[in-house]
């Protein structure tokens, strides 16, 4: 029985620790503005008519950046429920697109935790376990967006554009926005495109 319990807790000390520094990254992403600085940038080009779309999207691709669903919904998510409200649009629809986008990088991100783990567990390697997954992952992703495309454009908005400048511009003097905070985002596609190990993310 001890000799089992070593091989199990072996088999997956490499996963916690990757999703030890998982978490610790989120955080320095945070802090350091590169989250912030996406919120920024992306709801700047929001439009009522795209809202919902373009709420998948944005949450697609932070999911995608950070690797955590749950911490897309709980932080950008939050605050793109709130802008429908100010825009009339739906929110019951506006957290279903958030929640459309971030399980999108819930599957398909190197830096998930569910993804790292499963693969680890079933010692598979984790670039084929995410290609595995993108074969029901990214229909699901498309399906979503088009029928929230259709929302959008069926459902006519109150008004044209959001209005958060006061908003942004508290973000801004909260955090440094630049594009420079966008750094962090590039190179980890660069590593998940030539298939760097997460280990080195």
């Amino acid at each position: 029985m001890e000799s089992a319990k070593q091989s199990a807790l072996a088999s997956i000390t490499s996963a916690v620790f990757i999703l030890l520094a998982v978490g610790a990254l989120i955080g320095t992403w945070n802090m350091s503005g590169t989250i912030p600085t996406l919120v920024y940038y992306g709801i700047q080009v929001l439009s009522a008519s795209w809202f919902y779309v373009a709420t998948t999207v944005i949450c697609g691709v932070v999911a995608m950046s950070i690797g955590s669903s749950w911490t897309t919904a709980g932080t950008i998510g939050v605050g793109l429920v709130g802008i429908s409200s100010m825009l009339g649009v739906s929110p019951a629809i506006a957290a279903g697109a958030v929640i459309s986008g971030a399980y999108l990088g819930d599957k398909l991100s190197p830096l998930s935790e569910t993804t790292i783990l499963t693969a680890q567990m079933v010692k598979a390697d984790l670039m084929t376990h995410i290609k595995a997954q993108a074969w029901t992952s990214i229909p699901a992703f498309i399906s979503g967006a088009v029928i929230f495309t259709i929302l959008g454009v069926v459902r006519a908005p109150e008004r044209d554009a959001v209005p958060t400048t006061v908003e942004l511009a508290s973000l801004d003097q909260v955090f440094n926005i630049t594009p420079l905070n966008l750094l962090p985002l590039a190179l980890l596609i660069i590593l998940s495109v030539r298939k760097v190990p997460p280990r080195w993310h």
